[in-house]
């Protein structure tokens, strides 16, 4: 019990250290360039404050050997972004709250898309009333050599929606995982193209459009621009997807998959998809599915669904960290309670202050059963919080998956939001 105490009090420790620290007021980095291999000399290097947008508060350039220093002091505990303008070209590294240094790697731009690869698209379907919501979002694998950025000022990532289609929304994230929203550059009816450039390594595109849902009830007819290794189809398990191809492939995080491989460049595919959003998932209060195995089709291989944590990672963080301190600081105030045998017996513990002349804890009488040791009592219960903890993560981070991608209402979302913070609070009060 005191070690688990220790560890997570040493965490909140370094989490409080690094908050602290941001008040230092001097951000400090070096600029490399990954395709020649030398320091970034010279780079105008801007820092952005993303609590209010994208505003930039510093600006400053690199010296001979790509160092930059900027001073600012930033209000609380606030997310920044340092970028490096390159040759027309903006290159990113993430400076999290309480963090003082980062390092920016940027590479020569290049229009040669010969590197470039689109390893996998998915298509997420959520219906919303009226309307129904999707969400296609493109893996592009930047595996030039040597490493360089693709990007054209004109347009560089071309995409098609569907006829009778809305466009909502499109946003792209570099191997960092920011997504940013984009620009789009009309390529005629329901054409569209984005200037952003791709960097070595894993970036994405997501583009998300609406169209009339009457009846529970749409088909689609999804034009392919680009060649693509693996196409994936989610929905709710409440929905029928009918798509010529595609085979069901079970489940992952509470929506259903359907897989098809080799979709060829400027092709289509016909998705049919009928039925409502099931209701808001209560699984979080029963233990979240039952160990982690209920409502998965274990005897099918499903293709892990790309991270869609963008910018909530550090809100994730943030509130796991305060899990940590919640937990730690009342069950370390509190007397400890062991749950009571069977026929209503009643079980009670001294308080964890009241310890023997040696300082050892006190041992726990039950009503007609043998002494059980503090020691003991702690153990089961530093057992039980840790275990319900991991459930309480776990439930937050599935969450924040499906609101990334668009598979659940905002409604929906402050619904189980709300449950997951009263279970948090249930588990502190004991």
């Amino acid at each position: 019990m005191k070690r688990s105490f220790g560890i997570a009090a040493a965490f909140i420790v370094v989490v409080l250290f690094c908050a602290g620290a941001a008040s230092a007021g001097t951000i400090s980095g070096t600029v490399h360039n990954g395709t020649t291999g030398k320091a970034g000399a010279g780079v105008d290097i801007i820092l952005l404050n993303l609590q209010n947008g994208m505003d930039a508060v510093a600006t400053t350039k690199t010296d001979a050997e790509g160092h930059y220093s900027l001073n600012y002091t930033p209000p609380g505990q606030t997310p920044m972004l340092i970028r490096a303008a390159y040759k027309g070209v903006n290159f990113h590294a993430m400076l999290p709250p309480g963090q003082t240094s980062a390092d920016v790697q940027i590479y020569e731009p290049s229009t040669d898309a010969g590197g470039v690869l689109f390893p996998t698209c998915f298509v997420a379907f959520q219906p919303d009333g009226p309307n129904l919501f999707v969400v296609e979002e493109f893996q592009i694998q930047n595996g030039a050599n040597p490493p360089i950025a693709y990007f054209k000022q004109a347009g560089n990532f071309e995409f098609q929606i569907p006829d009778g289609t809305t466009l909502q929304e499109v946003s792209a994230a570099g191997p960092e995982g920011m997504s940013v929203a984009q620009a789009t550059i009309n390529r005629g009816t329901n054409r569209y193209a984005i200037a952003f450039p791709f960097r070595p390594g894993e970036s994405r595109v997501r583009v998300s459009y609406s169209i009339p849902y009457p009846s529970n009830s749409a088909s689609l007819h999804i034009p392919e621009v680009h060649s693509v290794g693996r196409a994936m189809l989610l929905a709710p398990p409440t929905m029928t997807v009918s798509a010529a191809g595609f085979q069901p492939a079970g489940a992952e995080q509470g929506m259903s998959v359907y897989i098809r491989d080799d979709i060829a460049a400027n092709s289509s595919f016909d998705v049919s998809i009928s039925g409502t959003a099931p209701p808001p998932d209560n699984s979080g209060q029963s233990g979240q599915d039952n160990g982690g195995g209920a409502g998965r089709d274990s005897g099918q291989s499903v293709s892990a669904v790309p991270p869609r944590l963008d910018t909530l990672k550090w809100v994730l963080i943030g509130g796991f960290a305060m899990m940590f301190i919640l937990g730690a600081g009342y069950l370390y105030r509190k007397p400890i309670a062991v749950a009571a045998a069977p026929g209503n017996v009643e079980a009670r513990t001294e308080s964890r202050s009241h310890r023997n002349k040696g300082g050892r804890p006190a041992s726990v009488q039950t009503a007609g059963r043998p002494a059980v040791s503090t020691n003991d009592a702690l153990g089961e219960i530093d057992r039980k919080v840790g275990a319900s903890l991991d459930e309480l993560k776990d439930l937050l981070f599935k969450l924040e998956l499906r609101r990334q991608a668009g598979t659940i209402s905002e409604q929906e979302y402050a619904e189980q939001r709300a449950r997951a913070e009263r279970i948090l609070r249930d588990l502190v009060r004991g």
